[in-house]
């Protein structure tokens, strides 16, 4: 597996890999990513700000994500937990899917690992992310990828959160 920096030319793989999440999501009644979220506008910013990353397996997208350092506004403030670290010297996993036909392979912990090590090399002291309540089998994803439970944030468009951290 290849994974690297999305440029532009990868707009239309990166969005179907993400809409494929978001169908799973929904066909396993998880509200979201909803009302077109994630939608091209989001991930050409985050290709702009060479934080979308894609993985390939034998040229074909498996797999995509973003990472960003942080901080995030969502991360201000926790409820009912507190974050391992302080500060903002952390890094934040967003917006991550594994196509329909790579599931189930351990991909997703492997992009974990990358996260980890990227985030690690540009001085991140930990890597963060958050996911809905009914998001049982990214929540099982998260803890297995060595994440602690850290609470809940709260997102002014979408709402709660739980939210995780790694320290690095």
């Amino acid at each position: 597996m290849i994974i690297r920096l999305a440029e532009y030319a990868d707009l239309d793989s990166v969005h179907e890999i993400l809409s494929d999440g978001a169908r799973f999501l929904h066909s396993n009644g998880v509200e979201q990513w909803t009302g077109g979220y994630p939608s091209r506008e989001i991930i050409s910013g985050d290709i702009e700000k060479k934080g979308c990353y894609i993985a390939e397996i034998e040229g074909k997208p498996a797999a995509a994500f973003t990472l960003l350092p942080g901080p995030e506004e969502a991360y201000a403030i926790t409820y009912g937990g507190e974050w391992l670290t302080e500060g903002t010297d952390y890094f934040v996993i967003h917006r991550i899917a594994v196509s329909a036909d790579y599931r189930g392979r351990g991909i997703a912990g492997r992009l974990f690992d990358f996260c980890f090590e990227k985030a690690g090399l540009r001085g991140g002291l930990s890597v963060r992310i958050d996911t809905h309540r009914d998001n049982k089998i990214m929540q099982r994803t998260i803890e297995k990828g060595g994440f602690t439970p850290c609470g809940y944030v709260i997102y002014k468009d979408t709402g709660e959160r739980l939210a995780y951290e790694k320290i690095i």
